[in-house]
């Protein structure tokens, strides 16, 4: 397991090297970019280079990470490729659930296999799914996301008119006591969400909690 630059996450684990590719977003896969690489410095997980490869000596990883953390699955792979076992995918899912003060992010562009795999299973409630829908043809993989039985998602599912109306369309649809509006490019602290809620609830004519940011 590693840190990470990816903004979205902070540290990824990657018992799966090696993907193919299945839909016009894996043109210029950064993933297999960074195998090759790795495969060229003698790196032995990368010695198959970007074939998939699954890495049994990496599936304990999580449980020797300290705290709480936020972990992107297979990095360099896709969980659900067609060449890695359900029974595999199930051995992940055990160190998941073994690990519940980490959320774990999956992300995959075969969202059909997915909601295969969790047509059956449930999903652990320390899991984040997401799909990648990298043009109009990807919007099917919407409603596989759709179709996995889990309370714990909601999808709000809007055409595109610009930044403002898709905010508020969220807002409109939230459920919560508190509501967080944050874009696709927003970093915010571990301890953000607890301090607003805590200025809201000790002050009552407050609102709105505003941050410094950085542009």
């Amino acid at each position: 397991m590693k840190k990470t630059k990816i903004a979205w996450t902070e540290t990824t684990w990657n018992p799966i090297t090696g993907c193919s590719k299945c839909s016009a977003g894996c043109q210029n896969c950064y993933a297999e970019k960074m195998a090759r690489r790795l495969q060229a410095m003698g790196i032995e997980k990368y010695k198959n280079g970007f074939t998939v490869t699954l890495h049994e000596n990496a599936l304990d990883e999580p449980l020797s990470l300290k705290g709480q953390h936020t972990i992107f699955v297979c990095s360099m792979s896709d969980l659900f490729h067609k060449d890695v076992p359900f029974k595999f995918i199930d051995r992940i899912m055990e160190v998941i659930e073994k690990t519940p003060q980490h959320t774990y992010q999956l992300l995959t562009k075969r969202a059909e296999r997915m909601a295969e795999y969790f047509a059956k299973r449930a999903v652990p409630k320390n899991v984040m799914l997401g799909v990648t829908v990298d043009d109009w043809k990807g919007k099917e993989r919407i409603e596989y996301l759709k179709s996995i039985d889990n309370p714990l998602i909601k999808i709000v599912n809007q055409e595109n008119k610009g930044l403002a109306e898709a905010r508020n369309t969220g807002i409109k649809n939230a459920e919560g006591f508190y509501i967080l509006p944050l874009d696709a490019d927003d970093i915010i602290d571990k301890s953000y969400i607890e301090k607003a809620c805590n200025i809201m609830e000790s002050i009552s004519d407050v609102g709105i909690v505003y941050c410094k940011a950085d542009y």
